[in-house]
């Protein structure tokens, strides 16, 4: 958080939302793909190719897939760092 300019390490919120639809991810590295939060509140993953800075424009903040996930399905609960 601190080379991008924010003034506390802690910037942002981390909350639970169910996903409105699978996310597949790659074993082994922490992954975190931007999603953007439905009028019901769920989590719902913007996926692009990496490099695509447009998609972050239209997101909430990011879904995080821990190492040890590959797949994290629709309606289970997963973890979102909003901004």
């Amino acid at each position: 958080m601190k080379m991008t300019g924010a003034e506390h390490e802690n910037y942002g919120h981390k909350i639970f939302l169910k996903m409105s639809r699978d996310l597949t991810a790659r074993t082994g590295p922490e992954e975190f793909v931007p999603c953007r939060i439905t009028a019901d509140g769920r989590a719902e993953p913007l996926l692009a190719k990496s490099g695509y800075v447009s998609s972050l424009v239209f997101s909430d903040g990011f879904i995080r897939i821990p190492e040890d996930r590959e797949t994290i399905r629709a309606e289970e609960t997963a973890e979102v760092w909003i901004w």
